[in-house]
């Protein structure tokens, strides 16, 4: 992702984090669903878990609040949690 791109991403999770920004939510869920779900799938094998896995990980971020916004690198926390979420 460009440098633009990795603004744009923290300005969504700083909308999310501290002004419970629901456009801003949408927006980044889309941006790295599809991604995040095919990883999940890598992992699990079926696309209705690997859906809810993405899903669930997603509401965490929705439910870090101010935290979210501490997040340096959003991409990499995300696949991470959806590594581990998947593993355990």
């Amino acid at each position: 992702m460009n440098k633009g791109g990795e603004v744009h991403i923290k300005l969504l999770q700083e909308k999310i984090a501290y002004e419970r920004d629901e456009r801003s939510y949408k927006l980044l869920f889309l941006h790295f669903y599809k991604g995040l779900l095919g990883f999940a799938f890598t992992f699990v094998k079926t696309q209705e878990t690997a859906e809810e896995i993405v899903s669930d990980v997603m509401m965490k971020i929705w439910n870090m609040q101010a935290a979210l916004a501490a997040v340096e690198n959003l991409k990499l926390y995300l696949y991470t949690a959806v590594k581990n979420t998947s593993i355990t």
